[in-house]
């Protein structure tokens, strides 16, 4: 039976950065004009882009790949046509500008995405997916994973190397940074699901499950776990030329919690299986998650499911301010006992929190 469920945020992978900012000359491109521009952007040592940092990263990733060398026989054999390499990649970074341009434009890129969906753009919507899913996937190749997460596993696994079934982790993050992290210990992780990792587009348990992505997650179809998926910390052709072919031919396995209208959360067999999971646990910890309102009706799904929920604990620099989200995302059973829930500020984000209760 589950005690404690973890729910996590973006800040959960922020990892580690340098003291100085990363200086790089790009080349943009726009249409038919080209120019230098020289940018500063955060200098990542370990772990993932906030969302303010993502912008300018896309921009960094954009001259890696233009940068980045291609194998010309792989490619002209995965695109069944006579384009060239150099065309290929410089239709990728086109793209990704355009990301680049839709994010500079909107508050977030998550703003730039719903605008999409809400006025039924939906090629532009999918493309957004599949380029964000790209990036995410160049941002983890490039980095080193935010070791917090190699820590917490050490922490918590048992002997056989499983997360315990008293601990349920929920994340809203798309990356692939618990897969990374086991890869260090069990060494031949070929998909999420050895690991009891389920993102929606999972129809199927096959192990036990202890990580549930809410989202989906940047990868592709037919793709084995990110965690096998690593070079040096450099994107090189090998990458390269998978990032194209997937580029070219696949749809991501991302997702948008507003997608919902499509297809209501409640009949996917993986939220419901977390739902039932989770259900018993008293005990919450939510880690560098901020209860955005984009995602309000599925926190609340989830939230709501606890019933016997008796103390919240929240890890964030500014844990205080997060603290006072929790009442939005409450369900009417849960309102005669907000006095009564303990809710417990944790400000050292060091290492993920392990509670009393563990």
């Amino acid at each position: 039976m589950t005690d404690v469920v973890y729910l996590m945020g973006a800040g959960a992978s922020f990892g580690k950065r340098a003291q100085d900012v990363l200086s790089h000359k790009v080349e943009i491109i726009k249409g038919d004009t080209k120019s230098i521009s020289h940018i500063s952007c955060a200098n990542i040592l370990e772990g993932m882009p906030l969302v303010s940092e993502i912008p300018k990263r896309i921009l960094y990733i954009c001259d890696l790949i233009r940068n980045t060398d291609s194998t010309p026989a792989f490619t002209s054999i995965i695109l069944n046509d006579n384009s060239f390499v150099e065309e290929t990649k410089n239709l990728l970074i086109k793209d990704l500008m355009w990301l680049y341009d839709g994010a500079v434009k909107h508050a977030t890129i998550d703003t730039f995405a719903k605008k999409l969906f809400l006025t039924g753009k939906t090629e532009e919507y999918n493309k957004l997916k599949k380029l964000l899913a790209i990036y995410f996937i160049i941002e983890q190749v490039i980095n080193k994973p935010d070791s917090r997460y190699d820590t917490f596993l050490a922490n918590i696994l048992t002997p056989n190397l499983e997360i315990p079934d008293r601990i349920k982790i929920l994340t809203w993050n798309y990356d692939s940074q618990f897969e990374i992290a086991f890869n260090e210990y069990k060494k031949t992780i070929i998909t999420p699901r050895d690991i009891g990792c389920y993102s929606l587009h999972d129809n199927e348990i096959t192990k036990s499950p202890a990580i549930f992505k809410i989202n989906g997650t940047a990868s592709f179809n037919n793709w084995n776990s990110l965690a096998n998926f690593r070079s040096n910390y450099k994107l090189n052709k090998t990458i390269l030329d998978k990032i194209i072919y997937a580029y070219k031919e696949n749809d991501s396995l991302l997702s948008f919690a507003w997608e919902t209208s499509i297809r209501k959360r409640d009949d996917l067999p993986i939220i419901k299986t977390a739902v039932e999971h989770i259900k018993n646990a008293k005990t919450l910890v939510v880690i560098g998650y901020t209860f955005p309102f984009f995602n309000r009706l599925v926190d609340k799904a989830i939230i709501g499911s606890l019933n016997n929920l008796k103390k919240i604990y929240i890890q964030d620099p500014k844990a205080n301010e997060v603290a006072q989200s929790i009442d939005a995302v409450l369900v009417s059973h849960q309102r005669p006992l907000i006095n009564q829930l303990s809710i417990i500020p944790i400000t050292n984000c060091d290492q993920f929190y392990l509670p009393p209760e563990l």
